[in-house]
C-alpha cells in the first residue's frame, strides 16, 4: 500500500519517488516523463498514477509495469526513462465512447460532492465524460454529475510513447510535403493486404472505438479506418 505520509489526495496529479533504501530518504520527486540515472540501492514508488521504467537504448520494449502503490528496487546504477500513464488516469479519451475506458481515482463531482458509487467512471457512453451519483440537497434523490475531468490531449491529439495507446482521428498519411493520401480500411485488402488484422470484431483496449461519431462501443473494425501502433496506417496507394 501507499505510505501514509504520501498519500493520494482526490484531485492528486502523478507523483513518482526515489527513495535511498538504506536510509529511506526521498531523493527525488517526478511528476512528468523523466529520463534520470538511478544511483545504486535506491527503490522508486509510485505514489500516484501508474509508471513504466523503460530502458533508453530499447524504449519500445514493455519496460517494467509500476502500477500506483507499488515499488521496484535497483541494486545497481541505472539510467531509466520514468514514463508516467496519463491518459484514463488523469484525463479520459473523447474519442473512446466519451471515457468509457477511463479507470482513474477521483472520487467526487466537479462541485466536490462525494461520489455515492465509488469512483467517476463512464459505463453508458454519457456524452458528459465520467460522472458519478451524488445526492440532490433539494431532491434528496441520487442524481448523475459530471467529474469535471478533462478530455485528455495526450493519444488524442497527439500521441505518447510509442503510440500503442493512440486513439485519435487522423485518416492520412503524408507522402509528401504536398501531398497525404487516405488510410485503407484496416480489414480491406486492397490495394495492400494487411497481414496483422483480418475481418473480426476489434478489440477496444487495442484499436479504441472505432466509429467514435456513432459512439459504437465495442464495433466492427471493418468501419475503422484511423492511424494506430504499432502497426499504423496502411495507406491507399497501390
Amino acid at each position: 500500500g501507499i505510505n501514509a505520509e504520501y498519500g493520494a489526495s482526490d484531485c492528486m496529479g502523478p507523483l513518482l519517488v526515489t527513495m535511498a533504501t538504506f536510509r529511506s530518504a526521498i531523493t527525488g520527486n517526478y511528476t512528468d516523463t523523466a529520463t534520470v540515472k538511478i544511483p545504486a540501492k535506491t527503490s522508486v514508488l509510485a505514489v500516484s498514477g501508474d509508471w513504466v521504467l523503460r530502458n533508453p537504448k530499447n524504449p519500445y520494449h514493455e519496460g517494467i509495469q509500476l502500477p500506483m502503490g507499488q515499488s521496484h528496487t535497483f541494486s545497481r546504477e541505472s539510467e531509466v526513462i520514468l514514463y508516467v500513464q496519463i491518459p484514463n488516469k488523469f484525463c479520459y479519451k473523447d474519442t473512446e465512447g466519451h471515457g468509457r475506458m477511463f479507470s482513474g481515482l477521483q472520487n467526487t463531482d466537479s462541485q466536490g460532492r462525494r461520489c455515492l458509487n465509488g469512483l467517476c467512471r463512464n459505463p453508458d457512453g454519457d456524452s458528459r465524460g465520467p460522472y458519478c451519483l451524488v445526492k440532490d440537497e433539494e431532491s434528496g434523490k441520487q442524481i448523475k454529475s459530471s467529474c469535471g475531468i478533462p478530455k485528455c490531449i495526450w493519444d488524442v491529439e497527439c500521441y505518447a510513447d510509442n503510440g500503442v495507446g493512440y486513439r485519435g482521428n487522423a485518416n492520412t498519411v503524408s507522402i509528401s510535403k504536398e501531398e497525404s493520401v487516405p488510410c485503407q480500411s484496416w480489414t480491406a485488402d486492397k490495394p495492400d493486404v494487411n497481414p496483422v488484422i483480418s475481418v473480426t470484431l476489434h478489440i477496444p483496449d487495442t484499436f479504441g472505438n472505432t466509429t467514435a461519431a456513432l459512439d459504437l462501443f465495442p464495433t466492427l473494425l471493418i468501419l475503422h479506418k484511423a492511424v494506430r501502433s504499432p502497426v499504423l496506417c496502411v495507406d491507399t496507394t497501390a
